[in-house]
């Protein structure tokens, strides 16, 4: 193998392996990389370091064992797809490495409190731990893998925070308030899930049939007890199913008319029949219904401060990161992928059942 240094900035180093028309690292010779094995699809696969960072190993182990997260859900993967996954992936780690050692630098530690509090914010994106586990499974995490996250990005915003990148005054907060006020208004409306077994417009008897059955095997389950967020998440063909079927809050206009008919004159907590749009069959359950309200400054004054701390955050993190890479010695052993072709531009449609045009 033959390798290339390049300088990037004032002294990044970046260390490229040669690559054979097989995608990976032959890592025959040279200090790091010096032995390689198969992986299942026959990709070479480097041992060692994959990379290092200001002299900090990122290990193949680490790298590899993330790296198969990520394809054993895509399925086989054309060699120079699987490329661009893995460089992705190791930029990702090298600029979590450089903000880790920035954080160490810095003395920062994150607290219990703080984590506990990032790890209950986390599972509020679920509406039950149910779901929450069935997630954990689906993406192969454990909730180790959660709490590491939790901790670091706590790391991270403690580090911003110190260098003064991501506040918000009460000026910024309110003059945002001012300028977007109608964003607070709640319409009345209700909160809805649903279960969608898509059907097409034309179908005919036998599409119909199927359809139907999937419906009312839904209903069997409801009618022996089932929550009705797992069995969305099971069996609805929504795009909503991954929240267990819940489109939040709506008010009239908002979804199509057999679907808001319902909808609107459904009791809180019960189920309806199926109803029938251009989408498929629903099955729909409301959840909660409001009046039309106003909502002062005071009782989103939280809500803004978050969300533009949530913006600022970003910004910072990509500055924080070309700062730090800038003083970085940093070395890969995985070869950049091959750029991929230019593509054609091509018109976009939404799909039947997509969530912010229907239910």
């Amino acid at each position: 193998m033959t390798t290339t240094a390049t300088t990037v900035g004032l002294a990044t180093l970046l260390i490229v392996g040669a690559c054979s028309t097989t995608h990976g690292v032959h890592g025959d010779h040279g200090e790091h990389g010096e032995d390689s094995e198969h992986g299942e699809h026959g990709e070479h696969r480097v041992n060692g370091p994959v990379a290092t960072v200001n002299g900090a190993a990122i290990d193949a182990e680490t790298f590899y064992a993330q790296r198969d997260r990520i394809v054993v859900r895509a399925g086989q993967l054309p060699i120079q797809r699987l490329a661009r996954i893995e460089s992705t992936l190791l930029k990702r780690m090298i600029e979590e490495e450089l903000i880790d050692q920035a954080v160490q630098k810095a003395s920062i530690k994150v607290s219990a409190d703080d984590v506990a509090a990032g790890l209950t914010a986390y599972r509020q994106r679920f509406t039950s731990d149910a779901q929450f586990q069935r997630y954990l499974v689906k993406s192969n995490l454990t909730a180790a893998d959660i709490e590491a996250r939790v901790t670091a990005r706590r790391g991270l915003e403690l580090l911003l925070e110190q260098r003064g990148a991501i506040g918000v005054s009460d000026d910024e907060a309110r003059a945002f308030y001012t300028t977007n006020e109608h964003v607070y208004v709640d319409e009345a409306g209700v909160r809805a899930s649903h279960l969608l077994i898509k059907l097409p417009q034309r179908a005919d008897k036998q599409q119909e049939a199927v359809a139907m059955g999937k419906i009312r095997a839904a209903q069997a389950q409801l009618a022996a007890g089932a929550d009705f967020g797992e069995v969305a998440e099971d069996m609805s063909e929504g795009p909503s199913s991954v929240k267990g079927g819940d489109l939040g809050f709506f008010g009239r206009g908002r979804m199509v008319k057999p679907f808001e008919d319902v909808a609107f004159k459904l009791p809180q907590g019960t189920v309806s029949e199926p109803v029938r749009t251009r989408f498929g069959f629903h099955l729909i359950k409301v959840t909660d219904t409001r009046e039309y309200k106003r909502r002062a400054f005071e009782d989103v004054k939280d809500t803004i401060v978050a969300s533009l701390k949530k913006k600022k955050f970003f910004t910072a993190r990509r500055v924080l990161v070309a700062e730090l890479k800038e003083r970085a010695v940093i070395e890969t052993f995985i070869a950049e992928p091959a750029p991929e072709p230019e593509r054609r531009p091509t018109s976009h449609q939404h799909g039947a059942g997509h969530d912010s045009h229907g239910p």
